[in-house]
């Protein structure tokens, strides 16, 4: 594998840099998790964890988060929302099943 391939396997595993990825090879790939923050999000809650069920509704979506379409409305087509990954959390014991 080059360089160039050993890098781009990187991006699309999901990892920040070749290192990492190298550093993580034999280990199952990290499942990640996308989250949206609109403009002045954190005053109704967000960013918050946007689910892939949803990117094809996005601003039905945030109105039912509690985003007001006002807020939409009042930019029309220049509205914009942050979107990032980060790794998913992993699940936690949580004890014995009884």
């Amino acid at each position: 594998m080059t360089d160039n391939e050993s890098y781009r396997a990187a991006v699309e595993a999901g990892y920040a840099s070749l290192p990492e990825y190298v550093s993580n090879m034999g280990r199952l790939p990290r499942e990640m998790v996308t989250y949206i923050d609109p403009p002045s999000g954190w005053r109704y809650g967000f960013p918050k964890v946007f689910p892939k069920e949803a990117h094809d509704r996005t601003l039905e979506w945030l109105v039912e988060e509690g985003y007001p379409q006002w807020e939409i409305d009042k930019m029309k087509k220049h509205f914009y929302c942050r979107y990032w990954q980060e790794p998913a959390e992993p699940v936690e014991n949580v004890g014995e099943f009884r």
